[in-house]
């Protein structure tokens, strides 16, 4: 009879973890000390996952910079041992890499500063579809992604 329940409870535990992998919900909304993706480095504020509104009010604010034409970023959460990741294209009509550099610079900003969201790893860049160029953290000095103390070091700390 114990027997049978152990079976029986690693069979859901297996099916639990299952369920994890095909859907990527392991994490929860509740707040607690989570490691930043991209140094490891454990953030105390009570942090969430960017919810689909939260990432378009992102898009929109850095879409507000000068010389922005697009901006394409999205968010996933982390799972397992992948990091939370922000990724996508922010489009630019500037010519000039200073300006391109500038325009990732305040992008950064932007997602750094945001109150109460994860920060994640930031593999977002910036590019002028017609001249091909691009700015990305190597353009700003950071490592590819920008670690944790990079950002820090650059914006000051994240608020709570």
């Amino acid at each position: 009879m114990v027997r049978r329940a152990r079976e029986r409870a690693a069979l859901a535990c297996a099916a639990a973890v299952l369920v994890s992998l095909t859907t990527g919900c392991l994490m929860t909304d509740e707040p607690e000390a989570r490691s930043t993706a991209s140094a490891g480095r454990t953030e105390t504020a009570a942090r969430r996952d960017p919810t689909p509104g939260d990432v378009d009010r992102l898009e929109q604010e850095i879409g507000r910079l000068p010389q922005v034409t697009g901006v394409d970023l999205g968010y996933r959460p982390k799972t397992f041992e992948n990091p939370p990741v922000y990724s996508g294209v922010v489009s630019s009509d500037a010519t000039d890499q200073k300006t391109l550099d500038e325009t990732m610079d305040a992008a950064y900003r932007i997602v750094w500063t945001a109150r109460d969201l994860s920060a994640g790893a930031f593999e977002f860049y910036v590019e002028n579809p017609a001249t091909g160029r691009t700015s990305g953290a190597a353009s700003l000095g950071m490592k590819l992604p920008p670690s944790y103390e990079d950002l820090e070091r650059r914006y000051g700390p994240r608020p709570a």
